[in-house]
C-alpha cells in the first residue's frame, strides 16, 4: 500500500485534514505521524466522532512554535 496521499481539496484554514495529509504537509510518513502524536509532539487536533483532525493553521502554528533557528 502507497503512502502516498492525493489531496482532494486545498489545504486552506478552516478545512479539517486527516492525518495522512497533515503527515504529508509535514514531509513524514504517517506512522511517524502516529508516533509524534502519541509522544505528545504533534499538532493538536479536534476530535470528530471518533477521528482526528487537523486545521492547516494549528499545523502552520505548530511548525512555528518548533522551528529552531539555526546560525
Amino acid at each position: 500500500m502507497s503512502n502516498v496521499v492525493k489531496l482532494r481539496y486545498s489545504a486552506s484554514a478552516d478545512r479539517l485534514l486527516s492525518l495522512a495529509e497533515t503527515a504529508q504537509i509535514l514531509g513524514i510518513s504517517p506512522n511517524s505521524a502516529r508516533g509524534l502524536r502519541k509522544r505528545g509532539n504533534f499538532p493538536p487536533a479536534t476530535r470528530v466522532g471518533r477521528n482526528l483532525r487537523w486545521t492547516r493553521a494549528n499545523i502552520d502554528s505548530w511548525i512555528a512554535s518548533n522551528t529552531e533557528v539555526t546560525k
